[in-house]
């Protein structure tokens, strides 16, 4: 369990990040039409998750300061300091653009996913959990993207057999 000042920091740096986000999906809608589509899916997406994240990191402050109160005397486990988890989070977000092109969507996302939700698991079931996350949520977005809406993302070998995958669904 981390301490309540632990918890709190996340939780206001979980809220900053989707406030950015939130503000940089809004300037993406302004895009030319091209552009536009990749970059609002993108952000939004990544909005959405971010205020789940935020959702979770209150509850999770809420509950650590209410079982504070009860257990003052009590040692907390350490976990990871808010500001690495967040340092973690951009650096891998800054690195996504360079591995996107030579491990194709799907690979990269997934990576991004996985690497970015772990640097907030607070224990061995998130992580684990953040793992099998990553991979559908990766598989979900190329095909909304791809195939849905028909936005085309650099493509490895298994996107290319999602994608014929995905279209041999859609077109019987």
């Amino acid at each position: 369990m981390d301490s309540p000042a632990a918890a709190r920091t996340r939780a206001l740096l979980s809220g900053a990040l989707t406030v950015a986000t939130g503000v940089l999906f809004v300037m993406a809608l302004g895009f030319p039409e091209g552009s536009r589509a990749y970059a609002a899916a993108t952000l939004g997406v990544l909005s959405l998750l971010l205020l789940g994240s935020t959702g979770q990191s209150v509850l999770e402050f809420r509950r650590v300061s209410q079982q504070s109160k009860r257990s003052s005397g009590r040692a907390y486990f350490r976990s990871v300091s808010p500001p690495f988890a967040v340092v973690s989070f951009l650096a891998t977000w800054v690195i996504y653009p360079m591995i996107l092109m030579g491990m194709g969507f799907i690979t990269s996302t997934a990576i991004a996913i996985g690497v970015s939700s772990l640097a907030f698991a607070r224990r061995l079931r998130g992580a684990v959990t953040s793992i099998l996350v990553a991979v559908p949520l990766a598989v979900s977005l190329f095909v909304v993207l791809q195939v849905l809406l028909n936005v085309g993302v650099p493509r490895a070998q298994i996107d290319r057999l999602i994608e014929n995958w995905a279209y041999g669904l859609l077109l019987g």
